[in-house]
């Protein structure tokens, strides 16, 4: 498959291939065919296609972990799933105390840097590692997918307490002997 804008591209034993191609761009191409004792065909004609507008949102279909997660632990893993008609270009993921006003992000997870595309049309996993060691509190976090035409997911948002805290040291611990055995109090 040629693009006649681009160096020639093999597309193997498929008989469709997709671009990515922003909307409203005609792309000029012909092709090829090439058999397994590597003889070419003749090209085709040079053909056209308008590339169309990719209204769709990318759909955010689970965070992990679970709202209502408590930890004490100084690292917080998440696993972020979306799916797109076409692609997840990168995740936002938003984090706030639960009676802040206003959000902070916390990390944008980008294509070929955070995460690697998966195939078209596919689920894709992203993973992020957050630093909570000096947060202690009821913290919310709002999670979006955004796709290759900038269309956003609708967000999908899990309330966490982080709690570093130890408990009181137990009071009032007392013993005392019973017939065969000890009774331990406390408060």
């Amino acid at each position: 498959l040629l693009l006649l804008t681009e160096p020639p591209r093999p597309v193997g034993a498929v008989s469709s291939a997709v671009f990515e191609t922003q909307a409203g761009q005609t792309r000029y191409f012909r092709l090829q065919a090439l058999d397994n004792a590597g003889n070419l065909s003749a090209f085709t004609p040079v053909l056209t296609a308008l590339a169309e507008a990719d209204t769709t949102l990318p759909v955010l279909s689970d965070i992990y972990p679970d709202d209502g997660y408590a930890s004490r632990y100084q690292n917080v893993y998440f696993t972020l799933t979306a799916q797109d008609n076409f692609r997840i270009r990168s995740f936002d993921i938003e984090s706030k105390l639960r009676d802040a006003a206003s959000w902070s992000l916390l990390k944008t997870l980008e294509k070929n840097t955070d995460f690697y595309s998966s195939g078209m049309g596919a689920l894709q996993r992203a993973y992020y590692t957050w630093d909570t060691q000096d947060l202690s509190g009821l913290y919310d976090v709002r999670i979006s997918a955004e796709d290759y035409s900038g269309n956003v997911s609708n967000s999908l948002t899990a309330s966490y307490r982080l709690d570093k805290t130890p408990p009181a040291v137990p009071a009032g611990v007392s013993g005392s002997a019973i017939s065969g055995g000890l009774v331990i109090t406390w408060s």
